[in-house]
């Protein structure tokens, strides 16, 4: 089966690339390719660079290239919470969001579905607006699961956070912060191919104090909970 792993910076995949056996294959558009033979899998991991367009410049592209059966986007992300004790924890998303697309207007901020302009039409008459179903059937229910809100400028103190996560508030659930979900999980759908998230969570939305960040533990964890949920490989360097 053919895989793809999208991952925004090099530190998000750092670990996958020092796997026995993973090998730089080519540069595509200035996306660095690499190549990762696991089980009976061919997984291509892309190197797409942060933010919306990136990621979706790379995912149709490695889906054009790799004709895979699933895709996986791997890396770090901020959670919408003031509790210290979810950092460098995993989550796995059960959709994702674009959470600034829209038009900010007196009244408030109103969505794609609110002015009427879709994503994406299916065929089957369905309309894609901000919100995307992601995949998370891997992962038994003790897995820590939330919703991916993916922006162009995340947040940069707590009350524009809190702003953010009352747009697509939902009880009890968790609710991360990103910049490249939704553009991954659209262009999947769009493929018509399952996608799955996986991220590590490296700081409380809002806080710019990067000292309490935790980027490189949040980073490798993520990568190696896909290592070891998805592939059974226990990896250490």
């Amino acid at each position: 089966m053919e895989t793809i792993v999208l991952a925004a910076t090099n530190l998000e995949i750092s670990l996958l690339l020092e796997v026995p056996g993973c090998r730089f294959v080519e540069k595509i558009l200035g996306f660095n390719v690499y190549n990762l033979k696991q089980n009976r899998d061919n997984i291509y991991i892309v190197e797409s660079g942060p933010g919306l367009a990136n990621i979706s410049a790379a995912a149709a592209l490695a889906i054009e290239r790799f004709h895979p059966e699933h895709i996986f986007n791997i890396g770090v992300c901020g959670v919408y919470s003031g509790d210290l004790s979810l950092i460098s924890k995993v989550v796995t998303g059960i959709a994702a969001v674009f959470a600034d697309a829209g038009v900010e207007t007196e009244n408030g901020y109103q969505d794609m579905e609110d002015i009427g302009l879709p994503f994406y039409s299916k065929d089957d008459g369905d309309d894609v607006f901000n919100i995307l179903p992601l995949n998370d059937v891997m992962f038994d229910e003790s897995f820590l699961r939330g919703r991916f809100l993916s922006l162009s400028a995340v947040s940069g103190n707590a009350a524009q956070a809190e702003n953010i996560r009352k747009r697509f508030e939902s009880k009890d659930m968790l609710m991360c912060e990103d910049m490249e979900t939704a553009a991954a999980a659209l262009v999947a759908c769009r493929a018509g191919i399952p996608c799955t998230v996986i991220r590590g969570i490296s700081n409380l939305c809002g806080d710019r104090n990067y000292t309490s960040w935790r980027l490189k533990e949040a980073a490798e964890a993520a990568q190696t909970v896909f290592l070891k949920e998805i592939y059974g490989l226990d990896f250490n360097k």
